[in-house]
Formats: structure tokens, C-alpha cells, sequence
């Protein structure tokens, strides 16, 4: 499954095995791309003019546009383990 949260084990060599859990691994990936940002923001100063052309309303749309996507594929995969359940 795409974000499957319910990772539970039965024996103690499945918990050594385990992956860290969506929350964690998402939680991760923004703390490194803030942390990326800021590096780009002290390196590269007025290296970075042309991301002047990126303004709220463009992020917002690309934000509801993969939301949106997100959402239909989510929909679609729960349709299929529905359908295979039966």
C-alpha cells in the first residue's frame, strides 16, 4: 500500500526488521528539505534569482494539483483492495 501506517509484527526478529513508520519517513523528508532550503538560501545568495518567478499562488497550485492526484490514486487503491477482499 502506498502509506500503509499499520506495520505490525508478530516476533521479535520482524521488529529488528522493521522500517520506520510513514508519519516518520514523512516527518524526515520535510525536516531535510527545510534544512536543504536554508543551505541554498546561505550558499548560493543571488544565485538563486530566478526562483523569484515562484510565488505563493504557483506553490499552492502545485500543492492542491498533487494533493488532488494523491487523493485519486488513494481512491483507486482502496477500490482495489475492496474489490479483492470480496
Amino acid at each position: 500500500m502506498f502509506f500503509n501506517r499499520n506495520r505490525h509484527t508478530s516476533s521479535v526478529k520482524d521488529i529488528d526488521k522493521k522500517k520506520p513508520c510513514a508519519r516518520c519517513s514523512i516527518i524526515r523528508l520535510y525536516l531535510l528539505s527545510v534544512v536543504t532550503l536554508i543551505l541554498i538560501g546561505i550558499f548560493a545568495e543571488d544565485k538563486v534569482t530566478y526562483l523569484q518567478k515562484v510565488d505563493k499562488v504557483t506553490v499552492v497550485y502545485i500543492i492542491f494539483i498533487f494533493g488532488a492526484f494523491l487523493s485519486v490514486f488513494k481512491l483507486f487503491e482502496w477500490f482495489q483492495l475492496s474489490k479483492n477482499k470480496k
